[in-house]
């Protein structure tokens, strides 16, 4: 009887460690699918940050082509502006220039008039006091 009772006592006790381990294995199983799935999520996480970051870089490099672009244009507005200042001056100078010339020419016009009228008086008054002395 001991004996027997020995032996269900082994038995159960083979059964219990059987049990044992293949829970041991489940458990094992079931973490390793865990550990899986929490890998899988990772390398989709690590994905997802790399393209934000490529998208992140890609705005930068935008960014920055926008901005040398804008300083360009910049620089080309402030070139146009510099050269209308400079043709605008230049007009200023040649509508001075020709002020100049056509208050000369005037000048010359009139004083080349006055000296005719000046002339014809002349003539007339010789041509009156040869007229009173005939």
């Amino acid at each position: 009887e001991l004996l027997s009772s020995l032996k269900n006592v082994k038995e159960e006790m083979e059964k219990s460690e059987e049990s044992i381990k293949e829970r041991h294995i489940k458990e094992k199983d079931s973490l390793q699918k865990e550990k899986d799935a929490l890998q899988k999520e990772k390398n989709a996480l690590q994905k997802e940050q790399d393209s934000h970051q490529k998208e992140k870089d890609a705005l930068k490099k935008g960014k920055e082509e926008l901005a040398q672009k804008v300083t360009v244009l910049e620089n080309a507005i402030k070139t146009d502006r510099e050269g209308f200042e400079r043709f605008k001056q230049n007009v200023i100078k040649k509508r001075e220039e020709e002020n100049q010339i056509v208050k000369k020419m005037s000048q010359e016009r009139e004083a080349k008039w006055l000296k005719q009228t000046e002339q014809i008086v002349n003539k007339l008054k010789q041509r009156i006091i040869s007229l009173e002395t005939e």
